[in-house]
């Protein structure tokens, strides 16, 4: 049995790379997992993000594959599109509740990694889904740090707009709070009646 689930893993992972949308369904029919992985580590979701291979990886979701999944150098499938500029997919990925707070090995999240790639579309979609501007990597660096043109201007945006959302939250409670107190009373101090 388990030699079986080997030769339907290994087909799904030939599929994802070759991008055979048709071949992996059908692996996958016959019972590959979603979440096979190489021999070197690499989940086939991640593969197909790789690959740009938008059908795969929704596939991929559709049977239950772990959209979180790390390869071996604990990239995820939304870092690997994210470098291989795959906007669809990063939106795809996103959709499915992938974790932009999730980092590589050197502490990179997706959203470092757009911008070391300067791809300001992805850090868009990123930055809507709640990506973390202030997330260092191993190296003490934000996004900020290594956002350049365009991504800086639109990193630096976000960061002025989540900033002015959390004043007015706090505003909001402070109001709350003055409106759940009871009035003041203000006595006239005069002689006590005897």
């Amino acid at each position: 049995m388990a030699a079986l689930q080997t030769v339907l893993d290994s087909g799904l992972l030939s599929a994802v790379a070759d991008g055979n949308l048709a071949d992996a369904r059908r692996y996958l029919e016959r019972g590959a997992r979603p979440d096979a992985r190489t021999d070197w580590g690499a989940p086939a979701i991640v593969l197909a993000a790789e690959g740009g291979h938008e059908g795969i990886v929704a596939e991929l979701v559709a049977r239950g594959a772990d959209v979180d999944a790390r390869r071996a150098g604990g990239e995820t499938a939304l870092m690997t599109a994210t470098m291989h500029a795959h906007l669809p997919i990063v939106k795809k990925l996103l959709d499915a509740g992938a974790d932009t707070a999730q980092a590589n090995h050197w502490g990179k999240t997706a959203l470092h990694l757009a911008a070391v790639y300067d791809e300001p579309e992805i850090a868009h979609e990123l930055l809507d889904a709640g990506a973390d501007i202030e997330a260092k990597d191993l190296d003490g660096r934000t996004p900020k740090h290594i956002a350049k043109g365009r991504l800086l201007a639109l990193i630096t945006q976000a960061e002025e707009t989540r900033f002015q959302d959390d004043l007015k939250g706090y505003n909001r409670g402070l109001d709350r709070e003055v409106k759940v107190k009871a009035p003041v009373r203000i006595r006239k101090r005069g002689p006590r009646p005897r």
